[in-house]
């Protein structure tokens, strides 16, 4: 079977951040026969702590932004998980409908 692989940004990597980076890494282990491969690239968060250290080393996103435009912007990217505060899930989500992006919002 020929497999696919779907390239991952996560916005916001609070609590919700990681649940789904934690959902998009065991894909292939509860849906082996699955023809996509979600592979975490980009994780955007403003926060000054090490969150974005543990999102890198925990789930292997390859790259760490401040602000969750870069990651809509993102030629690269195929689909985002919208997990940042409830206030920017409007316009994070249309921003990334706009830019032609697969949303799953939080």
């Amino acid at each position: 079977m020929t497999t696919r692989t779907v390239r991952i940004g996560v916005i916001g990597f609070g609590w919700m951040g990681e649940v789904h980076s934690r959902a998009y890494s065991r894909v292939h282990q509860h849906y082996p026969d699955s023809a996509l491969l979600p592979q975490l690239v980009a994780v955007a968060d403003p926060a000054a702590d090490d969150r974005a250290v543990r999102a890198i080393s925990a789930y292997g996103f390859t790259r760490h932004v401040r602000d969750w435009r870069e990651v809509i912007e993102s030629p690269d990217i195929e689909a985002v998980s919208i997990t940042g505060p409830n206030f920017i899930h409007r316009d994070v989500a249309v921003a990334a409908a706009r830019a032609g992006k697969h949303v799953w919002v939080e």
